[in-house]
């Protein structure tokens, strides 16, 4: 996905006092903007929660959602809207693992299998990490408290889809009750 070109998008529509229609924002955009890239942008943007849709068909009408017009912003809060909508927020080393995983694969320097650093591994005697982070990693393993009964995790997740789907498919009868209540109905009776 070219993030440059979506973000140049974005960046069209807060530059606007008024929403606009796909034709109107092409003609804004410099060239080399395909019409079925900016759609799939749009629909991106508006799933993010920045651009705003209205009307149907031809009569679509997209507005970016932190422009001055907007009444999500302006009360004071500019600020804390600019840092939300600043695109990502990756560490150094992290921009540059995804700028090399994005390269082509000829591109990209072929990792091999080293067995040399599992020769050095003696069962018992080494470990491949450190004790803190071996506890670590085995503390973040684990799914229930040791003594559980074989089943009780499949059950727990049984019961949470249970709840979910009464409560999902009586609200689309019109029943008003809300998560908690339809989990007390289930399980208290």
């Amino acid at each position: 996905m070219n993030t440059a070109k979506k973000l140049a998008v974005f960046e069209q529509l807060r530059a606007q006092s008024e929403a606009l229609n796909l034709r109107e924002l092409l003609a804004l955009l410099p060239a080399g903007f395909a019409e079925r890239s900016v759609r799939r942008w749009l629909s991106e943007l508006e799933d993010e929660g920045r651009v705003a849709k209205s009307g149907r068909k031809r009569g679509t009408r997209y507005r970016a959602l932190d422009s001055p017009e907007s009444p999500r912003a302006g009360q004071g809060d500019t600020d804390r809207a600019a840092l939300a909508l600043e695109p990502f927020r990756f560490s150094p080393a992290a921009q540059a693992a995804t700028a090399y995983v994005s390269r082509p694969i000829f591109q990209r320097a072929p990792v091999a299998y080293d067995a040399e650093w599992l020769a050095t591994y003696e069962p018992n005697r080494t470990a491949y990490f450190q004790a803190g982070e071996a506890v670590r990693l085995a503390a973040e393993g684990r799914r229930a408290p040791v003594g559980d009964p074989a089943g009780t995790y499949a059950k727990r997740i049984y019961n949470r889809l249970l709840i979910d789907l009464a409560h999902h498919s009586s609200r689309l009868e019109g029943n008003t009750y809300s998560l908690l209540d339809t989990e007390r109905l289930l399980v208290e009776g």
